[in-house]
């Protein structure tokens, strides 16, 4: 949040001394709709009961207003400036993973322990992921963009470039293993299975072998490792299925957490508590079922969707889900992998985590939605130029 936040700064002083009228023609009239979550959480103050946490709340979310307009007057947003960002971004992917597994080895080394020791639950996870302070599912989010980028520039990269964003990829594909985030993990899969032939393979069946290959390596991998096998069977069941022997298990389990959720969404189904009601209600709900680790520990309901409804109600959800939608309309429309795959990996991951409640979902969304929108905006605007042009 540190960082993040101090960056803003330059980036917004550098933003007002460039403000010219062709800067501010290229915000696009579609601004407000990249901004609908903002908008959202705004909406949602007035009828709070905790203002000081909508407050918070919405400080946190001022760069999903912010970068819509900011950004533009920092860079033109074309194709070939975000390949610079996206390269400049997946090399510090690369440098980070890098680093984690250069730890896991020291670690190895120092201690004199066998290579077969990476198996044990220690080295997964959020365990990964501690040396770089960064939350094991946020971190791979990361990853994953970063892997459909390098997948998009190798069809057209030289072949030493095509050996070095294979490599990264192979680095990356690891480094996910290691950090055993469910969602993103199955949606880079169905990105790969699916998606990538979709928009990048001619030969689809080709394509379509080769990820059933490579999604065959990674079961293979997991049924070998023993902490891998139990969190995508017995702790994924576990923590989505309702039954009297899981709840031995799981007591606090994402289900129950989710049925809080339920029990105080019918209370105001259509318009919600407000932006701040989220968390305190949901803490009244876990002090009735005596769930005091979530309690203690002010857990949040783990799905993005239902945090929506709990705030803004029915009503807030079919608001977020028209915008969802209007982005993935885009990057279809663009024929944008990249931009459908981010969408894809965030709108999965939005299950299991409140991914744009939290600073490190909040400027991944913000910043690479803006980046893929707007550029997708821009090409659309002149290819229908273009066709004009040729009409005349």
């Amino acid at each position: 949040m540190l960082y993040s936040t101090v960056a803003i700064y330059p980036m917004a002083l550098v933003g007002l001394f460039s403000l010219s009228k062709q800067r501010l023609r290229s915000i696009p009239h579609q601004a407000w709709i990249f901004c609908i979550i903002f908008l959202l959480s705004a909406s949602g103050y007035w009828y709070t009961t905790d203002l000081g946490k909508a407050g918070y709340l919405l400080e946190r979310q001022l760069m999903i207003l912010v970068f819509p307009f900011l950004l533009p007057l920092l860079i033109e947003l074309n194709g070939r400036n975000i390949r610079v960002i996206l390269r400049w971004f997946t090399l510090s992917c690369l440098a980070a993973a890098a680093y984690l597994f250069f730890l896991c080895f020291q670690h190895l080394f120092i201690h004199g322990l066998p290579l077969s020791t990476l198996a044990e639950s220690r080295f997964y996870n959020h365990n990964f992921s501690l040396p770089i302070h960064i939350h094991a599912g946020f971190l791979s989010l990361y990853f994953s963009l970063a892997i459909c980028f390098m997948m998009c520039e190798i069809p057209s990269a030289p072949k030493l470039q095509k050996l070095l964003w294979g490599s990264g990829i192979v680095l990356l594909s690891a480094a996910l293993y290691f950090l055993a985030s469910r969602n993103t993990i199955i949606a880079l899969l169905l990105v790969i299975l699916f998606v990538f032939p979709f928009f990048m393979v001619k030969k689809k069946a080709l394509a379509i072998f080769v990820s059933l290959v490579l999604t065959s390596a990674f079961l293979f991998l997991g049924i070998k490792s023993s902490y891998i096998h139990q969190r995508f069977s017995k702790e994924l069941l576990g923590d989505i299925q309702i039954s009297q022997s899981n709840a031995k298990d799981y007591p606090e389990s994402r289900i129950v957490r989710w049925q809080c959720a339920a029990d105080i969404i019918e209370r105001k189904p259509l318009f919600g508590h407000g932006t701040g009601d989220e968390i305190p209600l949901l803490q009244k709900e876990y002090q009735k079922k005596k769930m005091w680790v979530s309690y203690f520990e002010e857990f949040n309901t783990h799905n993005q969707y239902l945090a929506i409804v709990i705030k803004h109600g029915f009503a807030g959800l079919f608001v977020f889900l028209l915008m969802l939608t209007y982005f993935f309309y885009l990057a279809v429309r663009r024929g944008s992998f990249i931009y459908f795959s981010f969408l894809f990996i965030l709108t999965i991951g939005l299950i299991t985590e409140n991914i744009i409640d939290a600073n490190k979902g909040i400027f991944f969304f913000a910043f690479f939605n803006t980046l893929f929108g707007y550029e997708a905006l821009k090409t659309l605007r002149e290819r229908k130029a273009q066709k004009n042009m040729n009409r005349l």
